[in-house]
C-alpha cells in the first residue's frame, strides 16, 4: 500500500522562523521556497523523503502510493473515513483518509511525474540567490477541512500563474509578446493600467504589447513574489511584486513594479483581462 513517506510537513509560525532552526541550526538544505503557500521543502540526506515546513498544514506524514483513487478507495471500504476526496495536484492525485484510531493519512502519487525542477538556487533562508529566479512551484498539499475540490481549483490557478504566466512574461522580457498575448482573453474589456501606458480595449492592448516587445530585452533576472491570489468561480486575481533586471531600449535597469491582474476562465482556460502595475517606491 505505501510506498515511501514522500514528506512530513511540520507547522511553523512562519518560514523565516522555522528556516532559521531547521535549516541554518540544522544544516538541513533549502530546495525550494514557496511563500504564496506558506511552504518550504528541505532535504533529508538519506532518502527522497522532504521536511515540509508549512505555515497552515498540521504535523502528519505523507504517503507515496501507486495510486490515490485505489488507495483511497481501498481504505474508505476498510473502516476509513474519507476526508478529502482525491482531486489533482502539479504531479500527480491527492486525497485524505482518517484511518480508525483518528489519524489522518494523506495519500499522493506522482501519476504526473516528478515535481517540476523550477526550484532556484537558494541561500540559508531558502530565498533565491542573487542572479537566480526567485519563483518555485511548491508541493501543494492537500486540504483536510477545507472544500477539496474549491482547493484544487486553487491549486490548479497557482500552478498556472508559476508556469505558463511565469513563462509569458519572461519571454516578453526578451522581446517575445507572443506568449505574452496567448494568455490574454480575446474577449472585452481588457484593460491595462500600466508602468509604461495605459491601454483599454483590444487594439490599445495589442499596440502596448508590441512596444514592450520592441523595447525590451536581454532579460538576466525576473521573479514574480506572490504576496495574494484568490479563485472565485471563474475568476480570479493576483497580488505581487515583480522584480525585473531588463534592457529597456539598449539600456540596462532593474526596477520592482506592484502588480495586480485579474483574471476569467474562458473555455477552460485562464486568461488576463486586467493588469494594473507600478514603480515600488523606495
Amino acid at each position: 500500500m505505501f510506498r515511501r513517506v514522500d514528506a512530513i510537513t511540520v507547522p511553523v509560525p512562519d518560514l523565516d522562523t522555522g528556516l532559521r532552526f531547521y535549516a541554518e541550526l540544522l544544516g538541513h538544505r533549502v530546495k525550494w521556497r514557496n511563500d504564496a503557500v506558506g511552504q518550504a521543502g528541505l532535504e533529508l540526506p538519506d532518502g527522497d523523503s522532504e521536511l515540509v515546513l508549512t505555515t497552515r498544514q498540521s504535523y502528519e506524514p505523507n504517503w507515496l502510493v501507486d495510486s490515490v483513487d485505489d488507495a483511497a478507495g481501498f481504505l474508505a471500504g476498510h473502516g476509513c473515513d474519507l476526508v478529502a476526496a482525491p482531486f489533482d495536484i502539479p504531479v500527480g492525485r491527492a486525497a485524505v483518509v482518517r484511518d480508525p484510531f483518528g489519524n489522518n493519512l494523506v495519500l499522493v502519487d506522482l501519476s504526473k511525474g516528478t515535481y517540476p525542477a523550477r526550484h532556484p538556487a537558494t541561500g540559508p533562508s531558502g530565498r533565491p540567490e542573487s542572479g537566480t529566479r526567485d519563483l518555485a512551484v511548491s508541493r501543494m498539499r492537500p486540504p483536510t477541512g477545507e472544500d477539496a475540490r474549491g482547493m484544487a481549483g486553487r491549486d490548479e490557478f497557482l500552478v498556472w500563474v508559476e508556469t505558463t504566466l511565469y513563462d509569458a512574461e519572461l519571454a516578453l522580457h526578451n522581446g517575445d509578446a507572443g506568449p505574452r498575448r496567448a494568455i490574454w482573453s480575446g474577449s472585452e474589456p481588457v484593460t491595462v493600467c500600466g508602468a509604461w501606458r495605459n491601454a483599454y480595449g483590444q487594439r490599445e492592448v495589442d499596440e502596448l504589447f508590441s512596444l514592450l516587445e520592441r523595447s525590451f530585452s536581454d532579460c538576466t533576472s525576473y521573479g514574480f513574489e506572490l504576496r495574494a491570489y484568490d479563485v472565485l468561480g471563474d475568476m480570479a486575481f493576483t497580488v505581487g511584486l515583480e522584480h525585473t533586471s531588463v534592457s529597456v531600449d539598449g539600456a540596462p535597469r532593474t526596477y520592482t513594479l506592484r502588480a495586480t491582474q485579474v483574471y476569467r476562465r474562458e473555455g477552460g482556460e485562464w486568461k488576463v483581462a486586467h493588469r494594473h502595475a507600478d514603480p515600488l517606491s523606495t
